[in-house]
């Protein structure tokens, strides 16, 4: 399989003899982040010379960039004659995480979740509206960063926060574009060097019910607003009840708790693959929120899974590979692949209301 030349710049300058280096993101987290080993002597001097906390950095394989960023943190380390530096690179948008929002008033009403976002965050993170919507109010929490603003509405809004290699973050719900090929149990250029699957009833409820109270308006329906959604083939009775966060009304209710079902059924149903390549047939490094067709006749799978996690590594010593988490494209919030996977990967089940 062919390797990756990784490239890491920093200020002026370019590295690219890594003893090992990692890359992390997925579409659950809003920010990247790269670990670097160096242990070359020459290369440890070169770096400790030239690298400092906070400089602006970023990440490329080949001619894709991967993630923009900046030095977090340097870690230094001496046994025997032995010599190397740990370098850890954190995406631009964990400012909006390290940061508290900025707001004069703390309310911000009638504004699209993006642009609200790019008003309230003082860090200049770029967030990206694909899928968000409109909010009557959102009332900003003393302190709260403009993370946990986007987090807490996101989840009633039903959308991702998908770390963009730029150090952006796109707000998107569901699949977003098609891997090229597929992944093919036992085939030399399509298939897997290690494959796992994870099938658990933990954190799965058989009914998600939202409840929620509107404090624009003071009707007697207004105050008492709730939606239930069962979820399909549960076996127990394990109602979950869910205080929906901020304004509520019927149709924000209903999508906090279609939101909550899919993303808890997705949750429950994993595959893990180590792939001996980081880019699909196409050419396209492996990305969170796109699917792929996968056949892994002993994992019970065939059917279309959708990246949930990439974990790019290179190593001196055992090579480039990368690892996919994988789910049903319901848990990303899209709807169901069809195929032909065994039962438990939920087959065509249907969501009722």
């Amino acid at each position: 399989m062919p390797s990756e030349t990784v490239t890491v710049a920093v200020g002026s300058g370019r590295f690219t003899r890594w003893s090992a280096i990692d890359i992390v993101y997925s579409a659950d987290a809003a920010s990247r982040s790269a670990t670097l080993v160096a242990a070359d002597v020459r290369m440890v001097g070169e770096l400790t010379a030239n690298v400092a906390l906070g400089d602006p950095a970023s990440v490329a394989a080949g001619s894709t960039l991967l993630m923009t960023g900046f030095i977090e943190t340097l870690a230094p380390e001496v046994d025997g004659e032995a010599h190397r530096l740990t370098i850890t690179i954190a995406s631009l948008a964990s400012h909006a995480a390290e940061a508290s929002a900025d707001h004069p008033t703390g309310e911000v009403r009638r504004r699209r979740l993006s642009t609200m976002l790019n008003e309230i965050d003082p860090t200049g993170t770029r967030w990206v509206g694909r899928d968000d919507q409109v909010e009557a109010l959102v009332r900003i929490r003393p302190g709260e960063s403009p993370f946990e603003v986007a987090e807490r509405v996101a989840r009633r809004q039903g959308v991702l926060l998908i770390s963009r290699p730029d150090g952006g973050v796109d707000l998107a719900k569901g699949v977003q574009g098609h891997h090229a090929g597929l992944i093919l149990e036992g085939d030399v250029h399509r298939g897997f060097t290690r494959g796992g699957a994870t099938l658990t009833l933990r954190g799965q409820p058989s009914e998600v019910s939202v409840r929620g109270q509107s404090h624009e308006r003071a009707d007697g329906r207004s105050l008492k607003i709730d939606h239930k959604v069962k979820l399909p083939g549960a076996r127990h009775h394990r109602p979950l009840v869910i205080y929906h966060e901020g304004e509520a009304n019927t149709g924000a209710v209903r999508t906090r708790a279609a939101w909550e079902a899919l993303r808890r059924k997705g949750a429950g149903t994993t595959a893990t693959l180590t792939l001996p390549r980081w880019r699909d047939e196409g050419g396209l490094i492996w990305t969170p929120a796109y699917d792929i067709p996968v056949r892994a006749p002993r994992l019970r799978i065939d059917q279309r899974l959708a990246v949930r996690s990439v974990h790019l590594h290179q190593g001196a010593e055992d090579g480039t590979f990368a690892v996919l988490q994988l789910v049903d494209p319901r848990g990303l919030g899209g709807t169901d692949p069809g195929g032909a996977s065994g039962k438990e990967w939920g087959g065509s089940g249907e969501w009722t209301e």
